[in-house]
């Protein structure tokens, strides 16, 4: 499979949460093997014990924040009876996780456990908190319970399949079709056209590009505090001709006698610009 595009899932859990953890791995793999090849998606899951290494000079939750949070593209949570240990941000690094996802508008899963095994090993200040947590969030999230892993295997594969239509598809296209749009334009533009067009959004944020006809020097134009003459016919032809390919392609508009840049020409020369480096 070629160019597969990688998405990330962290699996957040307090220390009582062990198979769980397993059962949402298997998930993860059963849909790579089902649809990896012809969506090229992979589903990578991520975990602190196994991706994170030693580190100093921080807490240990913002190391693994750095090494592995940001890193991610969705986080699942899974609660038994315990919040977890506390950070010195928030009561439990669970929670701190769920906190850097959703400040970095990526998508949170949370599930509860409702069968308890071992009632003597329960923890009721950890019970309580958690309680406190799950009362929290009522009314400004949708989460999910379940009571075995069979249970959890079964509602994670559909609320996966769901997020991927939704985000991970959704996204893909977007991105392959913007490809297809680059390509496009690069066969419109010449070099010189492009190294023009990259001036111009180097330019500050209030910058347009006024024209200016004098009788004694002719026509220049300015990008980026540069002022370019235009002398012969053939050379403000080649400007004009320039303008009209932005115009046609929606990457300006004209504001009076100016004209200014639109967010598809900062897309087209970010993504034209990665493309070159690769």
């Amino acid at each position: 499979m070629n160019q597969a595009n990688v998405y990330k899932v962290m699996i957040g859990a307090p220390s009582d949460i062990k198979e769980e953890i397993t059962i949402v791995e298997k998930v993860l793999q059963n849909w790579n093997s089902m649809h990896s090849e012809k969506q090229k998606i992979v589903l990578l899951p991520l975990h602190w014990s196994r991706d994170s290494y030693p580190s100093v000079g921080s807490h240990p939750q913002k190391i693994i924040n750095k090494q592995v949070v940001e890193k991610s593209d969705l986080l699942v949570c899974i609660f038994g009876t315990r919040l977890g240990t506390p950070t010195d941000s928030f009561e439990s690094g669970t929670l701190e996780e769920i906190n850097e996802h959703l400040k970095a508008g990526k998508q949170v899963m949370i599930y509860f456990k409702t069968s308890i095994p071992n009632i003597t090993a329960i923890e009721e200040a950890q019970l309580s908190k958690l309680n406190e947590f799950k009362k929290s969030i009522q009314g400004n999230a949708l989460f999910w319970y379940f009571s075995n892993v069979l249970d959890l295997e079964n509602a994670f594969s559909q609320h996966l399949q769901h997020y991927i239509n939704d985000y991970v598809i959704t996204n893909n296209q977007d991105s392959e079709n913007f490809s297809e749009s680059v390509i496009s334009l690069e066969n419109q533009f010449s070099e010189f056209d492009i190294e023009r067009l990259k001036l111009w959004t180097r330019s500050p944020e209030w910058a347009n590009v006024p024209v200016r006809v004098d009788d004694s020097w002719g026509v220049y134009y300015k990008l980026d505090d540069q002022e370019f003459w235009v002398i012969h016919g053939k050379e403000r032809a080649e400007w004009e001709d320039f303008f009209e390919k932005l115009l046609n392609n929606k990457l300006i508009r004209i504001d009076g006698n100016k004209y200014r840049l639109k967010k598809a020409a900062f897309d087209f020369v970010e993504k034209y610009t990665k493309k070159s480096n690769e």
